[in-house]
């Protein structure tokens, strides 16, 4: 698969110099003077974020907003809820406000638009799926999260959220993978008939009452830390909206099944439910969600080769992809 050539304009978009960054940081927000500026995550089309440090040793995550990656309704619904979450008393990394009152901005007004948004750094070390196998870890990551979905249940804004329907899991996934899919033609039939035999399954389900609500929208890509306490603390809900919580825990069970670690799975849902029982029908949901992660997942990932972000993912890993639904398929679904 061949990606079409990037102009210079979007191979360059994500960058700037952290002497440029550092300056209007301080400028916007009543922070000590920043000393270092690193770059944790650097992307052209979607979100960059910088891990600041201040000459008193305080650190804070600065997130620069891609171009037309996030819309300004859906930066303040993120922010909104964040100090929702914050007043409720859930670790979450939560954003500054700028000296104007403000909690976000553009970057250089009439220069440039992206915009940019200052937030609390968050103590301990990653949560990945190597400390999850852990039952320590595992459990108190899933009491976490239940956390955050009970403490969000009550949650309004007037700012329109990203919403985790079907339509975003597949339907929208799979017509930006389509003109990538025109040389396997088998592969593509695979995944709209993989999709229809989803949506028919959870239809049921959910006309019986999934259970629906905010969610964080990227769990499993390290977004969150956890200290030697069991305190975790969430950053980057970028992707936050309403969606089926089955579908956000389902994120957690497909990357056990990738890793081959069924402890990462056994010991989240056993701390998840602790503090939030799951309903007969979300459990019986959660599999069938695991199989739209590797949709998405393609169909994201075309969607920036179409848009000249990325480079075209290699035939083999496409392979990987759906020899992990092929398998899955096999093993959940046909019994």
């Amino acid at each position: 698969m061949n990606a079409p050539e990037k102009s210079a304009q979007q191979k360059d978009s994500g960058r700037m110099r952290a002497d440029e960054l550092m300056t209007i940081v301080t400028q916007a927000y009543p922070v000590e003077p920043i000393s270092t500026c690193e770059v944790l995550r650097l992307h052209p089309h979607q979100n960059s974020t910088y891990v600041l440090r201040t000459t008193n040793g305080a650190s804070y995550l600065l997130r620069l907003y891609g171009r037309h990656w996030r819309s300004h309704p859906r930066i303040c619904y993120e922010i909104s809820l964040l100090n929702h979450l914050a007043e409720k008393g859930v670790a979450v990394s939560t954003p500054l406000q700028r000296t104007d009152g403000q909690f976000f901005a553009p970057l250089l007004p009439g220069k440039d638009e992206r915009y940019f948004a200052l937030f609390t750094s968050a103590p301990g070390e990653l949560c990945t799926g190597g400390s999850l196998r852990e039952y320590h870890a595992g459990s108190h990551f899933g009491r976490a999260v239940a956390h955050v979905h009970t403490a969000s249940d009550d949650f309004t804004c007037r700012w329109e959220p990203l919403l985790h329907d079907l339509d975003y899991l597949l339907y929208e996934p799979l017509a930006h993978l389509s003109p990538w899919f025109q040389h396997r033609p088998h592969d593509l039939e695979y995944l709209y008939a993989l999709t229809e035999r989803i949506e028919k399954a959870l239809t049921p389900l959910m006309e019986a009452g999934l259970n629906w609500g905010v969610c964080h929208g990227d769990l499993p890509s390290g977004n969150a830390h956890i200290t030697s306490k069991g305190l975790v603390t969430f950053f980057d809900f970028d992707g936050c909206g309403m969606g089926w919580r089955a579908a956000e825990l389902s994120q957690i069970l497909e990357g056990a099944a990738w890793r081959n670690e069924p402890a990462i799975w056994s010991h989240f849902l056993e701390g998840y439910q602790e503090v939030r029982p799951l309903h007969a029908s979300d459990m019986q949901a959660i599999p069938w969600f695991v199989a739209t992660g590797p949709i998405w997942f393609l169909g994201t990932w075309a969607q920036e080769a179409t848009l000249g972000f990325s480079d075209a993912l290699p035939d083999e890993q496409v392979d990987t992809m759906l020899g992990f639904l092929h398998q899955w398929e096999e093993r959940h679904f046909n019994e």
